[in-house]
């Protein structure tokens, strides 16, 4: 394991990233920490900027072909990354010492690996091998993507010595509230496949990464749900249940009480309609509950309302009340409530 760092807003976290062995037809070791300097937010739809940092040692020249070096960012899909990112690098690799642009891996092109990994690796693209190899970077959805840049081929080297490689990743933040872990790899290639060499390779993710000012509802990569609810996506006819568990992420305010429903449900028209009342939880413990209840009823819809969505917060008030806690999806923003999309698909 190799420590990598990550520096969020003037503080260095120090994370672990796997060094992973993929056949290579170069000598090169990424022995330097991969240094990851970025924002710890930003607001939806800004652009930001990611540096990545590392150093390249004991470069010799290639047996055949002609190394590139890869970057994969990994990021929610709605952002979509090969229209929103451009990464430019620097670096005396390649005798150069200009800053270059990266391009998108081609998604025919198979990444190099040597014999010792054909079985697991073979004819897989670059994006497949970095989520194979490197995963979700703890994401909970699977609604985050992998996508794979390269460099120019390099034709001169310089060996035996540290070559420092400086990585800028300009990205636009999507449209919606967001909190993920982001990812960067650090690899090389070859066109050429041949045993006996090996390639570096550097994954490190970042901690929650958060996008405001969005669009609701907030999309939560990091954490596991307060709620679920059955239906997962209902009519305003449908009997809706919600459980909670704070055993998941503990409220204080709301352990050992009673808990209620504090609601509001809004038209395709965009009309807020408050719930009537607030309904109690059936509680289990301390610590878990559930609630049934019938849209229709709740919010006194009348016959040819249509509902949009149903917005909702956790509280321990029965009735509003100054200063009550109002529970939500996003312990960084108590505005932000739960979201329950009504329709069918």
């Amino acid at each position: 394991m190799i420590v990598s760092k990550i520096k969020i807003k003037g503080k260095k976290l120090y994370l672990l990233a796997a060094t992973v062995i993929i056949g290579l037809v170069i000598q090169s070791c990424f022995e330097q920490p991969v240094i990851v300097e970025m924002p710890a937010s930003v607001k939806a739809g800004e652009n930001f900027t990611i540096k990545v940092k590392t150093s390249l040692l004991e470069v010799t020249a290639p047996k055949a072909g002609q190394p590139r070096m890869i970057i994969g960012f990994l990021a929610p899909k709605a952002w979509d990354i090969r229209k929103n990112a451009v990464i430019t690098y620097e670096s005396d690799y390649d005798g150069l010492g200009v800053t270059q642009t990266m391009t998108i891996v081609p998604d025919d092109q198979r990444a190099t690996v040597g014999a010792e990994f054909v079985d697991e690796y073979a004819n897989l693209s670059w994006p497949e091998v970095m989520l194979k190899r490197s995963g979700l970077g703890g994401n909970l959805k699977p609604d985050v993507e992998w996508v794979a840049f390269w460099s120019k081929p390099y034709t001169v080297f310089k060996g035996m010595i540290s070559n420092p490689i400086n990585v800028t990743i300009n990205v636009k933040a999507g449209p919606q509230n967001t909190l993920v872990k982001l990812g960067v790899v650090v690899s090389l290639t070859l066109n050429t496949i041949t045993d006996g060499n090996v390639n570096p390779y550097k994954n490190v993710f970042s901690e929650c990464f958060e996008v405001t000012n969005g669009t609701r509802p907030l999309v939560d990569f990091c954490n596991p749900q307060l709620t679920a609810t059955v239906p997962i996506q209902g009519t305003a006819d449908d009997v809706i249940t919600i459980d909670y568990d704070l055993n998941i992420r503990p409220v204080p305010q709301l352990i050992g009480t009673n808990v209620y429903l504090n609601a509001r449900a809004v038209t395709v028209d965009d009309v807020r309609i408050n719930s009537t009342s607030r309904p109690l939880f059936t509680r289990f413990t301390d610590k878990t509950g559930r609630i049934e209840f019938w849209p229709r009823q709740l919010f006194k819809l009348g016959k040819g309302t249509q509902l949009s969505h149903i917005e909702y917060f956790l509280t321990n008030a029965a009735t509003a009340t100054p200063g009550e806690p109002a529970v939500g999806p996003n312990p960084n923003d108590l505005t932000e409530p739960f979201f329950y999309k009504i329709g069918c698909e």
